[in-house]
Formats: structure tokens, sequence, C-alpha cells
């Protein structure tokens, strides 16, 4: 399992202009480019019209798994309950012109004693 400590994010100053950010994201398992419309609410962080790309990574190579480690790990290093993705239209690959599905990535928090 990665904690916060195993994931880098860096921010591309250059290419992130107002509320549109796009970071690189650096795990055990390869980097991952993303650019997203975020916004913060409260202690839910929302990616509108998200796009990520591997850019050390094969297809398929991370999985499911893999990136709900990552999304959690992000959320706890962001200080984030809950991260919530609305996908972009895609362009290409599998079914271009379809609008992804919302996925929820929240991270189990302990209960205080």
């Amino acid at each position: 399992m990665w904690t916060a400590a195993d994931i880098e994010i860096t921010l591309d100053n250059e290419l992130s202009s107002g509320s549109v950010v796009t970071a690189h994201i650096r795990a055990p398992g390869g980097e991952l480019a993303l650019i997203a419309d975020v916004e913060r609410f409260d202690r839910e962080l929302v990616l509108a019209g998200f796009h990520i790309q591997g850019e050390n990574v094969r297809p398929n190579q991370l999985g499911w798994a893999r990136l709900r480690q990552i999304a959690k790990a992000v959320a706890e290093k962001l200080d984030v309950d809950t991260i919530v993705v609305k996908g972009a239209i895609r362009t290409t690959g599998a079914v271009p012109g379809r609008l992804p599905r919302l996925i929820r990535f929240s991270r189990s928090i302990p209960a205080p004693c």
C-alpha cells in the first residue's frame, strides 16, 4: 500500500492558469500527467474536465487498485477527505465522444479517541 510519503506532486505553473491546473504525480509505479479544473469545497477536492496520461507507464499498467492508492495518498497529502473526478469528454481511445462517469475517491479517517 502506498502512502502520501510515496507520492510526489509537482505543479506545472507554465501550463496552469486560474483554476485549471496541470500537475505531475510520481508514484512507485510510474509518473502520471493530469490536467483539470480544480475546486476545493471544505474537505472535498473536485477535478472537473479531468484528463490523465501515463508518462512512463504502459496502458493499464497501474490498474484501478493502484490508481485508488494514488488518489487516497494524494487526498492525504492535500488534507482532503474526498476527491471527485469528473472526466472530460473522450477525444480518442475507447468510445470517443463519451463522457466518463463521475468517480469518487474517499480516504478513511481514523475516529477520534
